[in-house]
């Protein structure tokens, strides 16, 4: 694991990386290309449960991604989906909170106060699925590229979220 040299509890290997998207479609691409007219190998599955494991800290909780390259992602989709900050603290049921969108940080303790931060956690996590729904896109890219017959499957994705599809 790389670490952010600034920020100890985050990482560069994280789905919304481009060397961590680039390095795993690499990956999977040189895998199909590998076994691309094996008889036994008639597809791919590239996730079969959300999240990858080692994102820091190793004390982390639910598959958080605290890189640099996640906070980015966060704070793009929160000003697409809601396109003013107001927008976003009227949604989330606390008008004034927050003064623009690199005020919103994830938080520890997020997922334990739904009350208090039932927007930012959902969105959160919407946010993510979409991160990794990208990430492995990429990956079906790339091993459709080095196999065009190959069945690429994932799953775990809100079915609005899942491009990559179930075959």
């Amino acid at each position: 694991v790389i670490r952010d040299p600034v920020r100890d509890d985050s990482t560069l290997a994280s789905p919304a990386h481009p060397a961590m998207v680039q390095g795993a479609a690499d990956f999977a691409a040189a895998v199909a290309a590998r076994y691309a007219n094996h008889p036994r190998v008639r597809g791919y599955i590239i996730a079969e449960e959300f999240g990858l494991p080692a994102v820091w800290p190793p004390t982390n909780y639910y598959g958080i991604d605290f890189a640099p390259a996640m906070r980015d992602a966060y704070h793009a989709y929160l000003a697409q989906k809601y396109v003013t900050i107001g927008a976003l603290n009227t949604a989330w049921g606390h008008p004034g909170r927050y003064a623009a969108f690199i005020e919103v940080l994830w938080q520890m303790g997020w997922a334990h106060d739904p009350t208090n931060y039932r927007g930012e956690w959902l969105d959160y996590y919407l946010c993510l699925q979409e991160v990794f729904a990208e990430f492995f896109n990429e990956m079906a890219r790339a091993i459709h590229t080095a196999d065009p017959d190959a069945v690429v499957m994932t799953s775990d994705f809100l079915t609005t979220n899942n491009r990559v599809g179930h075959g």
